[in-house]
């Protein structure tokens, strides 16, 4: 079936016959079943408000059988291989899925040995599909596999999750009507469980989350009408809903609430008495200390349970949380001068339209302080230019660190959304985030970043905010933003922070020695910040004998460490995401190379040709454990380690044991 022509069961002007592979989701005449069965109250009924779209335009269903719509006419691809291929595609519409995704979606563990023919097959029927349903979203063949391009609201997931956001939003101003209108258009995509037809463990695997998205929209849209006083409307709907998932809480809280508020308070108790029993005897546990609470409550005749009407509600839902999340700044702060009013002209203007975010990126080695000159500028203009709040994350300079929604989540909370109300996705966390700051002057600060797609979400989409990035590589830097590269003090600033830190009066009594300490350090502003520390907790100490003590290559990065901060620390975690063809390289060059060198000194080094020891090179230098210095058309690039980083790659190497790899040496 699958090595032709995509096999169709359709009815021109109608509905295809489909039947569910999985047979709890399907009804007794071969329809996927709705997570909820339709009610005269339901949000998102068929009698309902419908969405509105093109009837020209090609339309993508996977909220229930996976279907190709255009107009009356809904298509169902009856191949099941090529049926969870556009599924695959679908979930992951504008990006790329690799052959090897596929296979293991069609197949499992146990492809055949044809598989990736099958799976170029499947896609090459598709395309003639889409050919003759007249979509203008082709599917294409990239380097990494296969790309569907299709805008968002020519998917009826992505139109649901959307609406929603902007639903909870309208709720937060407390425009209730408004979003129980919008939430019932998402409700409205929904014709049974994500992908019903698709008999996939890999794509059931991806949509399993889909069931409980679509119970939270019903959540917030009862909840909006208990808002507005409609108790006595939705008690029916509830009723069935806390019959169909008794072990739902917020169902039967609000079952409760709308019982005890409609004057059916004794039916409210014996919602609350039979919720109990389900618990104790399905779970072998009593209901949350919410719902014995609200029980009391009610025996007890509490008047704050009364509906408050719609006035305070809304005062409740619109008051804004403003976050404050900042780090402190440095007291003794200095130099940068030239930086901090370039950073900040970027923030305030960006790249002057008007119409995009402002995306500053301060990238840098180690200790070269990027983040406190991020702070300095973000603590000067989080009164003047962002009133509305300043957000601040720490991604760990990993790509793993900080996982997207964990940021989100603490984001969300900060700016006032109820742990409850907040979505399970990254990506339905990312829609209501953007929505939140759409209108507000914030300024989001997210230091030690490692890659674009970490950030990606945590962006804000309207000009009206700033971002502040920080970062040791630059290929971590998005696209249009603003780079301002941070090396080491020169002299004179060096100067200045050894004097701020230690104490003036002994950078004047010892000018010969400061700039033998400015000279060993490199001009490293956390190694002056610490010998500064360790010098202001010694006053015995004259910096004649730091310098001496730093003079030692040997003892050098010992002599670095004041509490926390260890300047060996920050050389070993750019170390530790290398590869292991770059370290080796890093470590070769630092055992035979003294001062600038070329990329055919790298070449011979390491026995590869030039051009892969320049590639090698241009990645060291982007993560900043070398440093660039400039070259020509006709010449090689000249770069050189920095001293501090020479001296950690070499001590390593000498304290590995036996046998180990000439990468393993310098690795984590």
């Amino acid at each position: 079936m699958d090595g032709g022509e995509a096999m169709l069961m359709h009815h021109p002007g109608g509905e295809t016959g489909v039947r569910a592979s999985r047979g709890d989701r399907t009804g007794p005449d071969g329809r996927a079943r709705s997570p909820e069965s339709a009610t005269a109250v339901r949000p998102g009924a068929p009698d309902g408000p419908q969405p509105v779209r093109d009837p020209q335009e090609v339309f993508f269903e996977v909220l229930g059988p996976v279907a190709v719509v255009r107009g009356t006419q809904r298509v169902h691809v009856a191949s099941r291989r090529q049926r969870v291929v556009l599924a695959a595609l679908l979930l992951s519409a504008d990006r790329v899925v690799s052959p090897e995704t596929l296979i293991e979606a069609i197949w499992s563990a146990r492809p055949p040995d044809t598989a990736r023919n099958q799976v170029h097959t499947c896609v090459s029927a598709l395309r003639r599909l889409l050919a003759r349903m007249g979509a203008q979203t082709p599917i294409e063949t990239l380097p990494g596999g296969y790309l569907l391009r299709v805008p968002f609201d020519q998917v009826d997931l992505q139109l649901f999750r959307t609406s929603s956001a902007k639903a909870a939003e309208l709720a937060r101003r407390g425009r209730y009507e408004e979003a129980i209108s919008l939430m019932r258009q998402a409700l409205a995509h929904w014709k049974g469980p994500g992908c019903a037809d698709v008999d996939s463990e890999v794509i059931q695997s991806r949509v399993v989350h889909l069931d409980e998205e679509f119970q939270r929209a019903m959540d917030h849209c009862i909840e909006w009408n208990l808002a507005l006083g409609r108790h006595s409307e939705v008690i029916g709907e509830l009723t069935e809903r806390v019959a169909r998932h008794p072990l739902r809480e917020l169902p039967r809280l609000q079952l409760v609430r709308a019982l005890h508020r409609s004057g059916r308070t004794a039916e409210a108790l014996d919602v609350c008495r039979h919720g109990r029993r389900e618990f104790v005897e399905q779970l072998g546990l009593e209901p949350s200390e919410e719902m014995a609470r609200l029980e009391a409550r009610i025996l007890a005749r509490d008047p704050a349970l009364d509906w408050p009407g719609t006035t305070m509600v809304t005062e409740t839902v619109t008051r804004t949380a403003v976050p404050r999340q900042l780090l402190p700044g440095l007291g003794d702060f200095v130099g940068r001068r030239k930086t901090l009013a370039l950073v900040t002209e970027a923030c305030v203007t960006g790249r002057g339209d008007g119409r995009h975010v402002p995306v500053v990126c301060l990238a840098g080695a180690s200790g070269t302080g990027k983040t406190v000159t991020a702070l300095r500028v973000a603590h000067e203009l989080s009164h003047s230019h962002f009133p509305d709040g300043q957000l601040f994350a720490d991604l760990g300079g990993s790509a793993y660190a900080a996982p997207p929604d964990r940021i989100l989540r603490r984001f969300l909370l900060a700016l006032g959304v109820p742990a409850t109300d907040i979505p399970a996705g990254t990506e339905e966390r990312a829609a209501l985030y953007r929505s939140l700051l759409a209108d507000r002057r914030v300024l989001v600060f997210l230091d030690h970043i490692a890659t674009q797609a970490q950030i990606r979400p945590l962006l804000p989409g309207g000009s009206s905010c700033g971002v502040l990035l920080t970062s040791r590589r630059r290929a971590a830097v998005p696209p249009g933003a603003v780079l301002v590269q941070l090396g080491p003090l020169d002299e004179a600033e060096s100067l200045e922070l050894l004097g701020a830190t230690a104490g003036w009066e002994r950078v004047r009594a010892e000018p010969a020695a400061a700039h033998r300490i400015a000279e060993l350090t490199g001009g490293l502003p956390m190694a002056l910040r610490i010998v500064g520390a360790r010098m202001a907790g010694r006053p015995y100490w004259s910096l004649e004998t730091m310098a001496a003590r730093l003079a030692d290559p040997r003892r050098r990065l010992d002599e670095l460490v004041y509490g926390e901060l260890s300047v060996r620390t920050g050389i070993q975690a750019a170390l530790c995401q290398l590869p292991a063809e770059h370290r080796t390289l890093l470590l070769a060059l630092a055992r035979t190379v003294a001062g600038p060198f070329h990329a055919r000194s790298a070449s011979r080094v390491l026995g590869v040709d030039r051009g892969r020891a320049g590639k090698l090179l241009e990645d060291l230098a982007d993560v900043y454990l070398i440093e660039h210095l400039g070259g020509s058309a006709d010449a090689d690039d000249c770069y050189r380690i920095p001293t501090l980083t020479a001296i950690h790659v070499q001590e390593a190497a000498e304290l590995a044991e036996p046998g180990r790899s000439t990468a393993e040496e310098i690795g984590c």
